[in-house]
């Protein structure tokens, strides 16, 4: 059941994984359900009625028929809340799936008629041949609407008990299996093995209903947070997580080994048939040696006692392989009855072609399943996802920027073998979005317009332009566009470019042309920058924040790009370095002038406290004076100076607070636009200096042209009105390939001087955010550790072939050169290897 459950998460759709086992059947679920609650009352009641007949000669054999009867109901009422448990967990999936709608490949749309999801994807009906049959047929209709009713209060408390109530007496059944164990000799090896595996199975049956348990549990508390309980139900199902996951990997290790000593018992019976072999050959090799250095002059009772014990030495090895044959014989011989009956088991109970008529005429697509410790393994991977992005999220997202860089995290490890995190299941991203927005906050806990309020006052927005009636109108107007971005970041890597081409990029155009109405009408109100000669706002403040946003979005699109392998080959990934490095240069631009104003606002501001602290100051002064109170000037300059240092640093307004919570971060993120910006700019010169060495050739198509593949490759941005798209002559005017006229070329030598230049002052950003990462918390940073690391590395490998080639132009050799586009380091960055 689980390895269906993890087939299923990978994407698959219920009909060919949830619905192959048939105990899913709802046929078969309702005749479980009549025999486990409908048919043992009666049998109990006519067991009843014949208890008084015969007593005495068949007591013993009733007991050990009751208790066989105890352990076979046990496991059919195990089989049966399994069963209910698996197809609860996937009706709860598929509805957390559809309500995020952000699935594509996956296939969570093969539904049946009926509305209902649980146990209704097959309508089989069995042929009634008896008349045991007819009667269950005739009894259906009640029995189909009591299971209804049952299925319906499957509330989450009935769970647990029912729950509880089985493993409870999985718990007796394990105690009593091993209060039989008593008391038994060691050599009745074949009862302690048969002990030993009913008590693992017994364990294995318990970390499975487990295991499922925990699924539900934390898909229920996750789906049904609001904004008074949000914090405390996430804090509470973290710390159950981890809790959890200590014994799923118990679960996991225990199906390991188990199969370790399934495969491994025979090469272990062998390895020590060869020790033993090789001890008796090191003894026989001593003795030898012994005879020819002399050592036989021993006394004849030496001699004697060493023949004993070279003879006994050889029956021991002689009686040791002899057991060891017939234990090996024994163990193969249950290790092919347990495989046989595990096959017959498996078979009996799931059936990959059972919904094959509900498919009609479609070719039937084949599932590969994974093997039970494998699909395990994934399932806790999985359950331990909702840890480490969805609680982590909700608990350490409390600003506007620092949930972006969560999810972009989340985001770039999702398909980044460069990363230490595996690609987050589709369960996972479809939490995140369901509790992305809920109860008209924010996470359920902050208020939307205002975490964008603080996000651009921490962009040189002053609070003055968010505070008036226009102000707010467009903050209000900004709400859909964020959200759109923060849903970006939990698509598949591969359908991030086409969210941003239908919706993203107009919705931001139009953004920009409101962002200046905002400053025009803030200009006209109050007065400032206000020119003459044009009408144009000259205090671009909401416009620079809306064209970085828009920029940035520009940017992750030809990243993506790169990472996914549209732009193929040197020339296409020339063309992505020079408009990325465009892209990058302009966003640095605009954030350094942001920055700037904010200084400059900063201290203006700073400068005006002083001056009210000085004259609060003064009237104490004055006011002391007439009381016949003496204060010294001195005095007067230190309580100035320390409220001002106190104002600055312990600041109570709520803008300031924002603003210096995220300093640093900012900081980080705008040195690592600098470094990617140096290795674009380096990349670019580098292969520029190859195409003029001619060790690469610029492709030659039959069928298309450059410019055609230029204008199709950044087609996206031509719905942009600012910035204004690049042009492929705008492109060749900044790179240039013929070495037959050198006006207006940069020479060889100088372009391989500049371009090993931008590699190291990439490499020297890289290593002070390497040396600043710890002041940052790791969850709030835009960059990873190790992805710094990498990075380091192409700079570094980067330089190196670039003296390489220097060398080599130096001694004519450079036709015998090959490039070499390496890009496992880093999916959106590439050593350039000859």
């Amino acid at each position: 059941m689980l390895v269906r459950l993890e087939s299923f998460l990978a994407g698959n759709s219920a009909t060919e994984t949830i619905y192959t086992c048939m105990y899913a059947q709802h046929s078969i679920l309702l005749d479980m359900h009549r025999q486990l609650y409908t048919v043992t009352t009666k049998c109990g009641d006519d067991h009843n009625q014949k208890k008084d007949e015969t007593i005495d000669e068949q007591q013993e054999e009733q007991e050990q028929d009751g208790s066989w009867m105890r352990t076979s109901r046990l496991c059919q009422e195990t089989v049966y809340i399994s069963t209910r448990l698996l197809l609860k967990l996937a009706e709860m999936i598929v509805n957390i799936v559809q309500r995020a709608d952000i699935y594509q490949e996956e296939d969570f749309t093969i539904y049946p008629q009926d509305s209902s999801f649980i146990a209704k994807t097959s309508s089989f009906d069995f042929a009634c041949k008896s008349q045991h049959d007819e009667e269950l047929v005739e009894s259906l209709p009640k029995l189909q609407r009591d299971h209804q009713e049952s299925l319906s209060s499957w509330s989450s408390s009935f769970d647990h008990v029912k729950v509880q109530e089985i493993k409870k007496q999985w718990k007796c059944w394990l105690s009593s299996l091993s209060s039989s164990g008593v008391g038994v000799s060691l050599s009745s090896s074949d009862f302690i093995n048969d002990l030993n595996q009913k008590q693992r199975d017994g364990q294995i049956i318990c970390y499975c209903i487990d295991c499922m348990v925990h699924f539900l549990e934390a898909c229920t508390v996750l789906t049904s947070l609001n904004k008074d309980n949000v914090v405390q139900n996430v804090e509470m199902m973290q710390s159950s997580i981890l809790e959890n996951v200590v014994q799923m990997q118990e679960f996991v290790a225990l199906l390991k080994k188990e199969q370790q000593e399934e495969d491994g018992q025979d090469g272990g019976e062998g390895e020590n048939e060869k020790v033993a072999v090789n001890q008796q050959k090191r003894k026989e090799s001593m003795i030898s040696q012994n005879i020819l250095h002399g050592h036989d002059d021993n006394s004849s009772q030496q001699q004697d006692q060493q023949k004993q014990q070279d003879q006994q030495n050889i029956q021991i090895p002689e009686y040791n392989q002899q057991r060891s044959e017939q234990n090996q014989h024994d163990v193969k011989k249950s290790q092919r009855q347990r495989r046989q009956l595990k096959q017959e088991t498996v078979f009996s109970a799931f059936d990959p072609f059972i919904n094959r008529p509900l498919l009609g005429n479609t070719p039937v697509r084949q599932i590969t399943f994974s093997t039970t410790e494998k699909a395990i393994d994934n399932l806790v991977c999985i359950y331990k996802e909702l840890e480490s992005s969805l609680c982590k999220l909700l608990l350490k997202g409390n600003t506007l920027a620092r949930i972006q860089r969560i999810l972009l995290n989340m985001s770039s490890s999702s398909s980044s073998s460069w990363r230490p995190s595996i690609k987050l299941n589709i369960l996972c991203r479809s939490l995140i979005v369901i509790n992305l927005y809920f109860d008209n906050l924010l996470l359920g806990q902050y208020d939307f317009i205002m975490a964008i309020a603080e996000d651009m006052y921490c962009n040189a927005v002053p609070n003055t332009v968010l505070t008036t009636a226009y102000g707010k109108h467009f903050l209000q107007r900004l709400c859909k566009p964020f959200y759109d971005i923060l849903k970006l970041y939990t698509l598949n890597r591969n359908r991030q470019r086409a969210f941003m081409d239908l919706v993203m990029f107009r919705e931001w155009d139009e953004l920009q042309d409101e962002a200046a109405t905002v400053d025009a009408c803030f200009q006209n109100e109050l007065g400032l920058g206000q020119d003459s000669s044009s009408t144009k706002p000259t205090l671009l403040y909401v416009s620079n924040y809306v064209l970085s946003t828009k920029i940035g979005l520009m940017e992750h699109h030809i990243g993506l790009g790169i990472e996914l392998g549209i732009f193929h080959g040197h020339y296409h990934l020339l063309t992505a370095f020079w408009y990325r490095e465009f892209l990058l240069s302009a966003r640095l631009g605009i954030l350094t002038s942001m920055k700037e104003k904010v200084m400059a606002r900063m201290a203006m501001e700073e400068q005006i406290h002083l001056e009210e602290l000085a004259g609060q100051d003064k009237a104490k002064v004055n006011k002391g004076k007439k009381k016949g109170k003496k204060n010294s000037k001195k005095d007067v300059k230190s309580s100035i100076k320390n409220g001002s240092s106190q104002s600055s640093l312990h600041s109570t307004d709520p803008w300031k607070v924002a603003f210096n919570e995220g300093k640093h971060e900012r900081d980080t993120e705008h040195m690592l636009l600098n470094a990617n910006r140096m290795l674009c700019r380096g990349s670019v010169r580098f292969l520029v200096a190859l195409y003029q060495s001619n060790i690469i050739q610029k492709p030659s198509y039959k069928f298309t042209t450059h410019e055609l593949t230029f204008r199709k490759r950044f087609e996206s941005f031509s719905q942009l009105r600012q910035p204004p798209v690049l042009s492929y002559d705008d492109f060749c005017q900044g790179v240039h390939f013929s070495t037959t006229s050198m006006n207006g070329i940069v020479p060889l030598e100088t372009l391989i001087y500049s371009s090993s230049e931008c590699f190291a002052t990439s490499k020297s950003v890289l290593e002070k955010l390497k040396c600043d990462y710890d002041e940052i918390n790791v969850d709030y940073h835009c960059i990873g550790k190790e992805e710094i690391l990498n990075l380091i590395k192409v700079c570094f490998g980067n330089s190196l072939f670039l003296v390489k080639l220097s060398k080599a132009i130096e001694k004519n050799d450079a036709s015998s050169l090959k490039l070499v586009l390496d890009m496992k380091l880093n999916p959106q960055f590439c050593t350039l290897k000859l």
